[in-house]
Protein backbone atom coordinates (compact mmCIF):
# COMPACT_ATOMS: atom_id res chain seq x y z
CA UNK A 1 0.00 0.00 0.00
CA UNK A 2 1.33 3.34 -0.81
CA UNK A 3 2.33 5.79 1.68
CA UNK A 4 -0.14 8.31 1.64
CA UNK A 5 1.08 11.75 1.61
CA UNK A 6 0.80 14.50 4.20
CA UNK A 7 -1.60 17.75 4.27
CA UNK A 8 -0.21 20.74 3.95
CA UNK A 9 -1.36 24.20 5.02
CA UNK A 10 0.79 26.93 3.31
CA UNK A 11 0.25 30.26 5.42
CA UNK A 12 1.12 33.43 3.85
CA UNK A 13 2.60 35.30 7.33
CA UNK A 14 5.55 33.86 9.50
CA UNK A 15 3.04 35.56 12.21
CA UNK A 16 0.19 32.61 11.74
CA UNK A 17 2.33 29.84 11.82
CA UNK A 18 3.45 30.93 15.30
CA UNK A 19 -0.21 31.30 16.14
CA UNK A 20 -0.93 27.92 15.15
CA UNK A 21 1.68 26.19 16.74
CA UNK A 22 1.24 28.15 19.86
CA UNK A 23 -2.26 25.78 20.08
CA UNK A 24 -2.16 23.68 22.81
CA UNK A 25 -2.11 21.07 20.11
CA UNK A 26 0.65 21.57 18.27
CA UNK A 27 4.03 21.09 18.96
CA UNK A 28 6.19 24.30 20.76
CA UNK A 29 8.91 24.50 18.17
CA UNK A 30 9.17 25.16 14.52
CA UNK A 31 11.37 22.96 12.11
CA UNK A 32 13.19 25.53 9.54
CA UNK A 33 14.82 23.93 6.13
CA UNK A 34 16.51 25.61 3.34
CA UNK A 35 15.49 24.38 0.05
CA UNK A 36 15.82 25.68 -3.64
CA UNK A 37 17.22 28.98 -2.07
CA UNK A 38 13.89 29.56 0.11
CA UNK A 39 13.53 30.05 4.04
CA UNK A 40 10.78 27.62 4.84
CA UNK A 41 9.48 27.31 8.55
CA UNK A 42 7.11 24.33 8.84
CA UNK A 43 5.20 22.31 12.34
CA UNK A 44 3.34 18.84 12.50
CA UNK A 45 0.00 19.81 13.75
CA UNK A 46 -2.09 16.57 14.86
CA UNK A 47 -5.44 16.98 13.76
CA UNK A 48 -7.65 14.02 14.48
CA UNK A 49 -5.65 11.25 13.08
CA UNK A 50 -4.10 12.89 10.42
CA UNK A 51 -1.12 15.31 10.42
CA UNK A 52 -0.98 18.44 8.81
CA UNK A 53 2.29 20.41 7.87
CA UNK A 54 1.72 23.97 8.01
CA UNK A 55 4.20 25.85 6.48
CA UNK A 56 5.73 29.23 5.75
CA UNK A 57 8.11 30.67 3.10
CA UNK A 58 9.59 33.81 4.49
CA UNK A 59 13.08 35.60 5.08
CA UNK A 60 15.69 34.14 6.89
CA UNK A 61 14.72 34.50 10.51
CA UNK A 62 18.00 35.07 12.48
CA UNK A 63 16.74 34.43 15.82
CA UNK A 64 16.09 31.21 18.37
CA UNK A 65 13.64 31.94 19.14
CA UNK A 66 9.73 32.96 17.91
CA UNK A 67 8.41 34.86 20.69
CA UNK A 68 4.38 35.39 20.71
CA UNK A 69 3.34 37.91 23.14
CA UNK A 70 -0.17 36.12 24.72
CA UNK A 71 -1.66 39.77 25.22
CA UNK A 72 -1.35 41.28 22.36
CA UNK A 73 -0.88 38.57 19.86
CA UNK A 74 2.43 40.49 18.29
CA UNK A 75 5.18 38.00 17.58
CA UNK A 76 8.79 38.96 17.26
CA UNK A 77 12.26 36.88 17.51
CA UNK A 78 14.74 36.88 20.03
CA UNK A 79 18.20 34.39 21.09
CA UNK A 80 16.93 34.77 24.63
CA UNK A 81 14.61 33.24 26.61
CA UNK A 82 12.57 34.56 29.32
CA UNK A 83 10.28 33.39 32.06
CA UNK A 84 7.76 36.46 31.50
CA UNK A 85 4.91 34.60 31.83
CA UNK A 86 3.18 37.06 28.74
CA UNK A 87 5.25 35.76 26.63
CA UNK A 88 5.62 32.37 24.69
CA UNK A 89 8.59 31.34 23.66
CA UNK A 90 8.62 28.97 20.05
CA UNK A 91 12.34 27.16 19.91
CA UNK A 92 13.32 27.61 15.64
CA UNK A 93 14.89 24.20 14.97
CA UNK A 94 17.46 23.80 11.70
CA UNK A 95 16.50 20.91 10.17
CA UNK A 96 19.37 19.18 7.61
CA UNK A 97 17.07 16.51 5.76
CA UNK A 98 13.21 16.04 5.60
CA UNK A 99 10.93 14.25 3.70
CA UNK A 100 7.66 16.23 4.65
CA UNK A 101 8.30 20.14 2.31
CA UNK A 102 8.43 19.41 -1.54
Amino acid sequence: MPEEEPLRLKLKKMEDLVMMVSSPMAPSFLCHVEKAGKHIYFAVIPVMEKPIVCYVEVPPVKKRYAVLNLITHEVSFSDDFTTDPARRHILIIEVAEQNLIK
